[in-house]
């Protein structure tokens, strides 16, 4: 009578050690499967981590530091006659635009529109893209006006009037030196303490203009006074013209 309930106990436990394995069997084809969805490329994780790696913000950093040099020394190679810079300040220019560019290009697709015009760095965005947008421009129009002046020979006042005005908004490129105000914790933190400043020196300039108020308005009645009582003894003693000229 006591072998009776023991087998259908050893079936029952049969059955549920055979459903405990396929249910980890099936366990581990979900997570098999899920490891390796995770090990396909893609593409937008691949251009996100490009752009937020630290080797393309530093990169980008020293691209901008090289830019403020270059057009520094640009603006000082045209400063004496007959005030021509050198034809590959151009071809330098363009190269920087070009990875500026591409910089822009690369940050667009990894973050989407959206990203890009409404992400957590999208006044920066907009920064950049204004600067860029003005440098690209600007290096657009010069190349066609090169090619037009190669063209017929000699080049036209109004053009070579606009390319004046042209080469001022290259200058306007230095700007994204703002930029390192990201990377560079101690510019930040000074401009922080500028700002945070700036009431107090505020008040501090108020101060200022009423202390030489005050002593100004003492001083002149002062010297009114050393006129008068001279005029009083003698009338036809001027006054110095040293005290009338700066306190009188």
């Amino acid at each position: 009578e006591a072998s009776w309930p023991t087998a259908p106990r050893a079936g029952n436990q049969r059955e549920s050690d055979h459903i405990k394995t396929m249910k980890k069997k099936a366990e581990e084809s979900r997570e098999s499967r899920k490891m390796s969805n995770e090990d396909l490329p893609q593409e937008p994780s691949t251009l996100m981590g490009i752009v937020q790696s630290n080797w393309f913000s530093y990169g980008i950093m020293w691209v901008i530091c090289i830019n403020m040099v270059v057009l520094g020394f640009q603006v000082d190679s045209g400063s004496k006659p007959p005030y021509e810079e050198p034809e590959f300040y151009n071809t330098l220019n363009t190269i920087i635009v070009a990875v500026f560019l591409c910089e822009l290009l690369l940050k667009f697709c990894a973050y989407g529109i959206g990203g890009f015009f409404c992400g957590s760095e999208r006044y920066w965005n907009m920064f950049d893209l204004s600067v860029v947008g003005m440098s690209v421009f600007e290096s657009a129009v010069e190349i066609t006006l090169s090619l037009s002046v190669t063209d017929v020979g000699e080049a036209d006042p109004n053009h070579l009037r606009f390319l004046r005005v042209m080469k001022i908004a290259r200058a306007l490129r230095g700007v994204r030196v703002m930029r390192l105000l990201r990377y560079i914790s101690s510019l930040r933190a000074i401009l922080f303490s500028i700002s945070s400043t700036i009431g107090s020196l505020f008040w501090t300039l108020v101060l200022l203009q009423i202390l030489f108020y005050c002593f100004g308005v003492l001083v002149s009645q002062i010297v009114i006074d050393h006129c008068r009582f001279k005029y009083v003894d003698d009338p036809n003693a001027a006054c110095d013209a040293v005290l009338t000229g700066f306190w009188g």
